[in-house]
């Protein structure tokens, strides 16, 4: 199983093998709903994959921003840990992120870059 899950998924995946459904208001006032994706055919293996190769998943936590696209991942890292430019990587040859492939593949960290801005909005 070579899938790529994300902890947003766990709360939707647990309220479906409870058989419970999240709440669309408390107290009068929308809820913001999970955005994972469900994970129970994956556990059931009744499927490989959660989203397709072209369905980008974003995620940032202090100065690191990252986002993956099948099997490609781009990611920024502020000084002085990083050099605070967008690096892109092939994980089904460098799961090590040890090469950057910025220069090599334009095109890709451009998409890359147009695929986290749009997580970035949402």
């Amino acid at each position: 199983m070579d899938s790529v899950a994300h902890v947003m998924g766990l709360a939707p995946t647990f309220l479906e093998l409870a058989g419970a459904k999240y709440p669309a208001t408390y107290n009068g006032k929308p809820v913001e709903q999970p955005r994972g994706r469900l994970m129970v055919k994956l556990l059931a293996k009744e499927s490989s994959m959660i989203r397709g190769p072209d369905e980008a998943i974003g995620w940032e936590y202090n100065n690191f921003k990252a986002i993956r696209m099948g099997d490609h991942k781009a990611t920024w890292i502020s000084k002085p840990f990083g050099p605070s430019e967008w690096q892109v990587y092939d994980l089904s040859v460098d799961p090590g992120e040890s090469k950057d492939l910025s220069a090599l593949k334009p095109k890709l960290r451009q998409r890359l870059i147009d695929a986290w801005e749009e997580y970035a909005k949402s």
